[in-house]
């Protein structure tokens, strides 16, 4: 089984917003597509980071209540680890060592 597998054949571009979003921009994408994170690309396309349910967590708790006028690259989760859709899936889990 690949990663491919899991997520499916089709051809949509994945969820994603600018760093440069507001934090409730983001969290607005997410609710209406029903996604559990979104990717944070920059200006070409690059992968920047991912905004996760961990993230929004940290900017309510820490933000001092400011989380409304936050913007997404203050909280986002950078450093991202990445795997190519032909990865057999049981590799890309953590428990296989994939750092």
């Amino acid at each position: 089984m690949t990663i491919q597998s899991l997520i499916g054949t089709a051809n949509t571009p994945p969820l994603a917003c600018s760093p440069q979003a507001h934090l409730m921009t983001g969290v607005a994408r997410r609710v209406t597509d029903g996604a559990n994170a979104i990717a944070v690309t920059g200006s070409c396309g690059q992968l920047a980071g991912i905004l996760s349910d961990q993230d929004i967590i940290r900017a309510l708790h820490g933000g001092s209540g400011s989380a409304a006028h936050a913007i997404v690259e203050t909280w986002m989760t950078r450093n991202v680890i990445t795997v190519t859709p032909e990865r057999a899936a049981r590799r890309g889990r953590k428990d296989d060592g994939v750092p």
